[in-house]
């Protein structure tokens, strides 16, 4: 994996133009992405699609092997930062995000001075904090080094619906709307410790909230497939979760929507 980069603002991905998450290879002449679909889907753990470097391509680089990143005490870091912001500065941010602050309480948000960005924890499926996801003011997104991929979960009492969204500012719009969420950094991944977690939570079923953009639809339907739970994808008629909570969404119209909703049966009632 040493011969990968990741994508960047200064470099973005040269297939869907977004600076996190995809990489490339000089030395096979490839793009992983994570969000365009091409017909060489990835085998790795993380998905995504093989696209060509094309004209485009890099010159090759003589880079030394870079070493691992130290494993890193995610749980004690975001101690620390919690203890180091207030709730006024957590008010601030949900003012901003057009959530509310609760909402924010209840996903661990605390700001990391050092990195300028706010930070949210990552957990694994038995509520282990395993890495750390960074937010700056401009939207940029990016991890602790050293992180481990995981979900946003919140500090809250669940209900036997959990709503299945992407990244920690989505999950607070749903908290925000009185819904119990859990985040997926991504649109894709992270399947396992989502089972895991709602089979911890005790939920009976699941609706899938994805960004209303191909791979968001794609990847939902990637995870609706694994789940074994009846489960239903809404599609809203905005970008995202936290567009629709900003533009006067209601919980409502949601659980009116689920309604007229198919339910999509777990494969092992099929068996």
């Amino acid at each position: 994996m040493s011969d990968w980069v990741r994508v960047s603002k200064r470099e973005p991905c040269r297939v869907c133009g977004h600076d996190s998450f995809c990489s490339w290879n000089d030395r096979i002449g490839l793009i992983l992405c994570m969000r365009i679909e091409s017909p060489r889907p990835s085998k790795n753990a993380m998905g995504g699609w093989l696209h060509p470097l094309g004209e485009r391509r890099a010159p090759v680089r003589e880079r030394k092997p870079e070493p691992e990143p130290p494993a890193i005490d995610a749980a004690a870091i975001m101690r620390r930062l919690w203890h180091e912001t207030t709730n006024a500065m957590r008010a601030e941010l949900a003012k901003r995000l057009g959530v509310t602050a609760l909402a924010l309480h209840d996903l661990g948000a605390s700001w990391c001075k050092a990195s300028h960005a706010w930070a949210f924890p990552m957990f694994n499926g038995l509520r282990q904090v395993v890495g750390i996801r960074l937010r700056n003011e401009a939207g940029d997104k990016w991890a602790v080094k050293g992180s481990h991929q995981g979900i946003f979960w919140p500090a809250r009492e669940p209900n036997c619906t959990v709503y299945l969204v992407e990244g920690p500012t989505d999950c607070a719009a749903a908290l925000s709307l009185d819904l119990f969420a859990l985040g997926r950094p991504c649109c894709q991944g992270c399947v396992v410790p989502v089972q895991v977690a709602i089979n911890r939570l005790g939920a009976k079923r699941a609706v899938l909230i994805a960004d209303n953009d191909g791979p968001g639809i794609n990847g939902a339907a990637k995870l609706a497939d694994e789940l074994q739970v009846p489960c239903a994808r809404l599609l809203l008629p905005t970008k995202d979760l936290r567009q629709f909570l900003n533009l006067g969404g209601t919980a409502a119209f949601i659980e009116s929507q689920l309604h007229l909703a198919v339910w999509q049966q777990p494969r092992q009632s099929h068996d």
